[in-house]
């Protein structure tokens, strides 16, 4: 990552260089996005050690679909790129970008601007970061279209990249959902007093009941329910194998009022009661198989 006052050296000289060579945008649209220039010719681009810092004065897309790449920004992020991840920069927005040597690095990518691209930045629709999506080479759709100047071809091209950017967008949403359902598991396994209810769970992820149902089984392939009893009964069989607590004090630290229920609970997931599965881990030094 460059030092501060390379940094600053680096931004003056290719502030020069970047405004010069701008692709002449023409006459946007006067609603939609205008695609400025596209590359799917399967090349690679610059290599990451060696890649100028720059600036573009219009959005960039580009599309990793073989290789491995890095990303810096000017907020000091840094992060690794990978096959089928998509990099999108804002206008204005300093850059390094390109691939790592020797991993066959090649990208497809487009810039583009117009009323409804900031439009849709404004909104939140266009971010710049990455978005870890699929290798599948979407881009290349456009490239017929974007050869051909007759205005239709040029409006559809227009609204496949659009289409593009809002699958990039839902992407990148549910990637944020899942991530917090995987604080929510932490969260269960930290509290397995509490039996969570689904509106609760959903609650706390911030999705609506059927989303979260959707999702939860998407992450973890169980129920709800299931799971969070599965979680109760597995740190059950941790106490019994790692302390000595009677089974009188464990069945109330995992949310169950009645002992046997716990125990009718505990033999219906482990094939055997608390009390023989304590005895057969001290006997063989190993748990049962659950």
């Amino acid at each position: 990552m460059p030092r501060k006052h390379e940094t600053n050296c680096m931004k003056s000289r290719a502030r020069a260089c970047i405004e010069a060579s701008a692709i002449a945008p023409g006459i946007a649209p006067r609603y939609g996005i205008a695609i400025y220039s596209l590359r799917v010719d399967g090349g690679a681009r610059d290599d990451f050690a060696t890649a100028p810092l720059r600036q573009f004065p219009y959005f960039v897309l580009g599309h990793i679909y073989r290789g491995q790449g890095r990303l810096w920004l000017e907020d000091s992020r840094e992060c690794p790129l990978d096959a089928g991840d998509y990099v999108i920069l804002r206008p204005g927005v300093w850059n390094l970008y390109g691939g790592v040597a020797g991993t066959g690095y090649a990208e497809d990518y487009v810039f583009f601007d117009g009323p409804l691209a900031r439009q849709m930045a404004d909104c939140g629709l266009i971010e710049t970061g990455v978005v870890h999506y699929s290798p599948a080479r979407r881009l290349t759709a456009l490239h017929p279209l974007v050869q051909d100047p007759a205005a239709v071809s040029q409006w559809r091209a227009s609204l496949l990249l659009q289409e593009l950017l809002l699958d990039l967008q839902v992407a990148k949403s549910t990637a944020g959902q899942q991530s917090k359902i995987g604080v929510l598991l932490d969260e269960i396994q930290n509290s397995p007093e509490h039996w969570w209810t689904v509106d609760e769970m959903a609650d706390y992820c911030g999705l609506s009941v059927s989303q979260f149902r959707r999702q939860f089984l998407q992450l973890t392939k169980q129920r709800p329910k299931n799971y969070i009893e599965e979680a109760k009964l597995r740190e059950a069989a941790r106490l019994l194998e790692e302390s000595s607590l009677p089974i009188d004090d464990i069945f109330p630290r995992l949310g169950y009022r009645d002992r046997f229920h716990f125990c009718r609970r505990f033999k219906d997931f482990w094939g055997i009661s608390p009390g023989k599965y304590r005895i057969q881990v001290a006997l063989h030094d190993e748990p049962p198989a659950g």
